[in-house]
């Protein structure tokens, strides 16, 4: 019998770095809910001066990727 679980995943998205007030999020993640051992793909871009740079955190943890966006 294959069961599936479905695993509903929200992370806080930080814009760091940045100058006070000048960037503003121009695509925002979404909520996604994904099986269990699965890839989430989350998106998420900003504008404005200066260059962002966007941190993701899961229960209070910085997550780290390598160089193609991977964790």
């Amino acid at each position: 019998m294959r069961r599936e679980v479905l695993l509903s995943l929200w992370l806080p998205f930080f814009l760091t770095e940045a100058l006070a007030g000048t960037l503003k999020f121009v695509l925002e993640p979404e909520d996604t809910i994904v099986p269990k051992g699965g890839n989430v793909f989350l998106n998420c871009a900003a504008r404005g001066d200066g260059q962002a740079k966007i941190s993701w955190k899961k229960d209070r943890t910085l997550l780290t990727f390598d160089s193609d966006g991977h964790r």
